[in-house]
């Protein structure tokens, strides 16, 4: 029987979450990456059975599994954190921090040749030549 743990997704003001159900499934079997904005994770889950037992439901799926979560475009490859409690596997990721663009002051708040040369980027001896 082929499935997927289920999973659902979240976001924080600081990280986006992505929670999946992995009861049973090998630490070592997980296979997680990060390309782009492509989070997949795949793995495989055994689960014992009876064999005496003629099952006429089973709502737990046995075998390999891959699951592919689409996160948004602005996270950080680098920044992905992944941690696994109570058959929960949790991977977080950050978002790229851009740094602030530098405010520039007008040329009037300085004053004269000061503030002209910060906007302008030229230096006071070459606006006297300008």
């Amino acid at each position: 029987m082929f499935g997927s743990p289920g999973n659902f997704e979240g976001s924080t003001p600081d990280k986006v979450h992505v929670y999946l159900f992995a009861a049973d499934v090998a630490p070592r079997s997980l296979d997680i990456s990060l390309q782009q904005h492509l989070l997949t994770v795949a793995g495989e889950r055994r689960v014992t059975a009876e064999e005496a037992v003629d099952y006429y439901r089973k709502e737990r799926f046995d075998g390999a599994f891959r699951r592919v979560v689409a996160l948004p475009d602005d996270i950080d490859s680098d920044q992905v954190e992944v941690t696994r409690r109570a058959g929960m596997l949790h991977i977080a990721v950050e978002p790229h921090r851009f740094p602030c663009p530098a405010i520039l002051p007008r040329a009037g708040l300085l004053g004269g040749v000061v503030g002209a040369a910060l906007l302008s980027s030229q230096l006071p001896g070459q606006l006297a030549q300008a």
